[in-house]
This record gives C-alpha cells, structure tokens and sequence, in this order.
C-alpha cells in the first residue's frame, strides 16, 4: 500500500509538471484605446481600453467600462488599469481579472513590486502625506508609514523607502534589508549590489552588498560595475571626475591606473580608453588592441562599435570585437550619429547627409536598395528579447509608413498613414498602422497583419 501511494504521488507530480504553465510574455500583448466624445461636452473624449494578444485573444475587464490603461503587462502578467477616467486606479491580470479593485486615487497608487502597491493616504497634504505599503489584498506589508516609496530593481523584490531624510530597502514580504537610519542614497547596480552614500553633502560613492557588507568606501566620485566588467568582479572608479581607472573590487588594487580621461567596456577583457584626447581600446595588461586615434568610440552594440575619426579626413564607421573597421561612411556630417544602430547580424540603419536614412548589411558588403524619409533597426538591442534574423523594418517616404526584409523587399505597401507610439516595436512582437480610412491594424513582427483594432474594439466593448 506504501508502495502504491508513493507511485500515486510521484504521478500526481509528474502531471502537475507537465501541466504547469509557460512564463508570462509581456511581448505577446498589445494594449489598444478607443476614443469617443462626450455627449454634451463638445470637444471632450475619453478612451476604452482593453489588451490584444498575439494569438487573436482580448481582454476585457470585468467592469462594463475601463478607460485608459497605464502601462502594458509587466513580468508577471499584470497592468496598472484606470476606471471612471483616470480619477481611479486598479490592477488586472492577463485574465481581465482585478486583482486589486480600482478603489484608489490614479496620483496616489503605484505599483512598487511584485503583488505590493505604495498608497499615499493625506487627501489634504498629498505633497507632504504618508505612504502606505499594502499587498494586493489590502493587508500592509509594514506597519510603518513612509515619506516616500518607490521602485527599486526590475526582479519586484526589493522596495525603496524614505523616512526622515533617510532611504532604506524592506523586501516585498516586510522583511528589513537595510533600514532607513543610516544612508541617504542607495541605487542597484546591474550586478545586483548598491552604491551608497551617507553624506548628503558630498557625491563621494561606496559599494557594498544587500547584506550591508562593504565592498568599496565611500570615497569614489563615480563607480560603474556592470556584467560585462570581469563578470562583476571589476569596477570603472574615479575619485576626481577627471581621470578613470579599472580597480579589482575583491583586492582594491589597480588593474588599470586612473589615468585616463575616460574608461568604458568593450568586451568582457578590453576597454575603451581616452588618452589624450584620443579613443583606442586597451586590455587588462595595458596593451592597446586599438591605438588611440578616434575622436569618439561608443560602448559595442550587438558585437559592433561607433567610432568617428578625423585623422587624415573626417570619417565615421562601425568597428567590430576584433578592432576592425568594418563600415566606413565618408563624409561625415552634423548628424552622423542620429539614429544610428547595428543589429546582431551586422544590419546598418543610419541617417545620410541629406537626412535621409538607408540600410547596409556589414555580413554581405552592400548597401540595402531604398533611401527613405525615417527608417526603424530590423531589431532593438534587448538582453532578453531577440527578433530572428528574418526581421522586417518599418519604413516612411512621402508620408506613408510600410515595411521591407532584409533584402530591401516592400512586405508591407507603404500605404499607412500613422503608428501607434515610435518606429519601434511594442516589446518586439507587434505594433499599431492606421489606414487611410482611418482604421487601425496589427501587424506582427512576422509581416503578418492582424484584424483591424476597429474589430478588436467592438469585442471590448462586449458589442
């Protein structure tokens, strides 16, 4: 019988396995509005809002009416949502569930982590008020009032509080990780540890650890600590503003001396380095990989870097990993570096001297036919969110929107009028084209266009 119920439970969780459901994707939504006028109010308008996903789902709310929604999903499925024209607030889940009822003033709720929401509670003094912390259920995280409350890091974990000129870090469950009697600025590096200071009067910054252990005191002017610095281990510092050196943050010694002018990341090992004037990349034993000769060289992008030059005539391109100059473009001019972006595939999009924008595919050595009027990258730099090579741009001549592949191929007729937002993707999965008949479409990053929004609308409404 043991033997038999052990057998159950170990089915049981394989099932539970099997079944659970994939990580919410922010990316597969998109919100959309609908505007309409206020009978009586000449000129007035108000909007419904709803959410569309990729696969053709909608949400709607559970209320008749939402209007306006603030942001789109977050990680974890859920969106800040606005009732009765933006005078009440509330959260709903990607159900179209409220997980917390829209009770509260829009300009006094905020969401501050995961499942936690800052209320300020003074209905008189709303500058000068108290904050309260509160899980979605409206039972407090604290017992403690704050002056102000406020986001801290992207994982919702950690919260920032201010009380009495000091800021300190409680976790989303009421425990204190750093209380607020001691620092007066505290900031998350992407590394996960937090710059410090506890002299309101000085910009001298120290590092130390979520547990309070210091790692570096509080005497640098700057201090950058990123993944890509000796997988956190390393740290750009300086202690006048002036001249940048690479300190190894275990043994506080040197790797690189603060000599100079201005130090940046190159790859994991290799450093862009100003001396003199000049930009070269260096490495960890001060040899160059690339003598100082440019006049700027930006932090790589998808494996390739910006540089301009005027040695021998003024000219700008892209440089790759190995210190290559891979993409030259000859003249230089005021706007050589106005929208300028490489994709990981060694796609080009950059603005000409005339202001116009075209594409050069670096893999291949050819410029992509079409000059045009805007032009947005094949893709967006994002750590987690990546468009496969086969990627399509938005483009605008002549005041229409369209768009091309890879080849300089029209996909899309540019034939649309307006964009819902920027020339960017919303979260790399889809964006919003208004026709000349003035309805809207979805179209994915696949080319592939979705029912018009006016379609979509009629189902939020629940008509």
């Amino acid at each position: 019988m043991k033997k038999l119920f052990c057998l159950l439970l170990l089915s049981m969780l394989g099932t539970a396995h099997a079944e659970a459901a994939p990580p919410f994707e922010p990316a597969n939504w998109i919100d959309v509005c609908d505007s309409y006028s206020i009978p009586d109010l000449p000129h007035t308008f108000r909007a419904r809002c709803g959410f569309y996903a990729i696969d053709g789902r909608v949400i709607r709310p559970e209320f008749p009416r939402i209007e306006s929604t603030g942001f789109g999903f977050d990680d974890h499925g859920l969106a800040r949502a606005y009732f009765d024209y933006h005078t009440r607030v509330g959260v709903i889940d990607s159900h179209g569930v409220w997980r917390v009822p829209p009770l509260y003033s829009a300009w006094k709720f905020e969401i501050v982590a995961q499942d936690v929401m800052a209320v300020w509670n003074d209905d008189h003094d709303p500058i000068n008020g108290k904050s309260l912390l509160l899980r979605f259920d409206g039972t407090p995280v604290s017992q403690q009032a704050f002056d102000q409350i406020d986001v801290f890091g992207d994982d919702g974990e950690q919260i920032l509080v201010r009380q009495n000129g000091y800021v300190g870090l409680i976790d989303r469950h009421g425990q204190w990780l750093i209380k607020p009697d001691h620092y007066t600025w505290l900031r998350r590096t992407s590394c996960g540890n937090l710059l410090f200071n506890t002299r309101p009067e000085s910009i001298s910054k120290g590092l130390m650890n979520l547990q309070g252990k210091v790692l570096l005191p509080e005497r640098y002017t700057d201090i950058a600590i990123l993944p890509e610095l000796d997988q956190c281990q390393s740290a750009i510092v300086s202690t006048d503003e002036k001249s940048f050196g690479l300190l190894d943050i275990r043994t506080r010694r040197w790797i690189l001396p603060p000599r100079y002018q201005a130090l940046r990341p190159f790859d994991g090992q290799r450093y862009i380095a100003r001396l003199d004037g000049k930009f070269g990349v260096i490495d960890r034993q001060q040899q160059w990989l690339v003598r100082p000769q440019y006049d700027e060289l930006y932090i790589p992008d998808n494996g390739y870097a910006l540089f301009k030059a005027t040695d021998g005539g003024s000219y700008y391109g892209v440089m790759n990993l190995q210190g290559e100059e891979v993409y030259l473009i000859t003249p230089a001019h005021d706007h050589w570096a106005d929208n300028f972006h490489v994709d990981p595939y060694g796609m080009v999009t950059h603005q000409n001297a005339d202001g116009q924008c075209s594409y050069f595919d670096i893999p291949n050595e050819q410029p992509v036919p079409g000059v045009f009027d805007q032009c947005s990258p094949f893709s967006r730099y994002d750590r987690h969110l990546q468009i496969g090579r086969d990627g399509i741009a938005l483009v605008k001549k002549n005041d229409l929107y369209g768009f091309i592949d890879r080849t300089g191929k029209v996909v899309v007729p540019l034939q649309y009028i307006d964009t819902w937002g920027n020339l960017y993707w919303h979260h790399q999965k889809m964006m919003l084209l208004q026709d000349k008949q003035q309805r809207w479409h979805i179209i994915t990053t696949a080319g592939t266009l979705l029912p018009s929004r006016e379609n979509i609308l009629r189902e939020l409404a629940g008509k």
